[in-house]
């Protein structure tokens, strides 16, 4: 099912864009809905604007995912308004100055990792203790083997075995989906963790 057809997102798209975003502004954390609802309704414009200002693809869709990032921490602010149809506006606000990885460097994919799931689990992430950050990203973001994991952890001062190394990462797991708003894996139902969203390819 895609996420603009899913009942909990359905719903806030029949809303005008002020509702959705006063009900996001409300409690960000204890639904996701009303932001993937404004993505559903304002993705494609703000990726062809994107696409026409950047070439490569993937720096594409590298800047869009920044952009959404940059908009979420922004609409934090309950005053915080935006004019949403302003996408010229925006891009001169954001884009004027961002800096793009180069295309090898980027691991980002927008389609299998939706912005609205990239910006939460990025901002979950970043509130999970240190030592489940970095299993998480080395294990799935950068498919670092178990051995190169342990030798890692091991230069940080953390003599570790296999099956310590296993039970340290399934309790991250477990405290990444539970730092998420509940309906979000619900929306996105079709994603199969981890697909942990990095920044670039470089994890240290």
């Amino acid at each position: 099912m895609l996420p603009s057809a899913h009942p909990r997102v359905h719903g806030w798209l029949q809303q005008e864009t002020s509702a959705i975003q006063q009900a996001f502004q409300a409690d960000p954390w204890q639904t996701a809905a009303p932001f993937v609802a404004l993505y559903e309704r304002y993705a494609d414009p703000l990726l062809a604007l994107a696409s026409d200002r950047i070439a490569a693809p993937t720096q594409a869709d590298w800047a869009v995912a920044q952009a959404w990032q940059q908009l979420w921490r922004a609409l934090q602010q309950a005053e915080t308004t935006w004019d949403w149809p302003d996408y010229q506006s925006f891009a001169e606000c954001y884009w004027k100055d961002l800096w793009l990885p180069p295309t090898e460097a980027i691991a980002y994919d927008l389609i299998s990792m939706p912005p609205p799931l990239w910006v939460y689990t990025q901002v979950a992430i970043a509130q999970l203790p240190g030592i489940d950050r970095l299993l998480l990203t080395l294990t799935y973001t950068y498919r670092w083997s178990r051995s190169q994991v342990l030798d890692q952890l091991q230069m940080l001062g953390h003599r570790l075995g296999e099956p310590q190394l296993q039970q340290l990462l399934e309790i991250a797991e477990v405290r990444l989906l539970a730092a998420l708003p509940p309906d979000l894996l619900d929306i996105y139902g079709d994603w199969s963790y981890p697909a942990l969203p990095p920044t670039t390819r470089s994890p240290l």
